[in-house]
């Protein structure tokens, strides 16, 4: 469901303290996230192509998003202490593509910080 909202109508959650204790949170955040910064896209003379990657051996990144035959990977945490390991899907993809830029793993930190040489931890409030 791509409306947070209306998901967590569905789910019942009826306030912000439930939501945080809810096994969807997680979940519900992602679709917050890139349902932020697909309406943000719109905003671009060019909007952007959207995927979402996954192995079969699990390594996933939530959201790629293509500018010129750039892909521009994009991973959600819910955490305010993001490690090196939250962002091994984005690493993934960069050894299994060539035109990759650096990632950004989107979480609750008040500071960007680099997690690696190709993906930077930034405050999901700066979508």
């Amino acid at each position: 469901m791509a409306d947070s909202g209306l998901a967590c109508h569905y789910a019942q959650i009826s306030s912000p303290q439930a939501l945080t204790s809810h096994s969807l949170f997680g979940h519900l955040f992602e679709t917050a996230m890139a349902g932020e910064i697909l309406k943000q896209s719109g905003a671009l003379p060019q909007r952007p192509a959207c995927y979402h990657w996954r192995t079969a051996g699990g390594a996933e990144v939530d959201l790629l998003l293509e500018r010129d035959g750039i892909l521009y990977p994009v991973e959600m945490k819910l955490t305010a202490a993001p490690t090196r390991r939250m962002a091994s899907g984005i690493e993934a993809f960069h050894q299994a593509q060539l035109r990759v830029a650096k990632g950004l793993l989107l979480c609750a930190i008040d500071q960007p910080r680099w997690l690696s040489e190709t993906v930077l931890a930034v405050p999901w409030n700066l979508v």
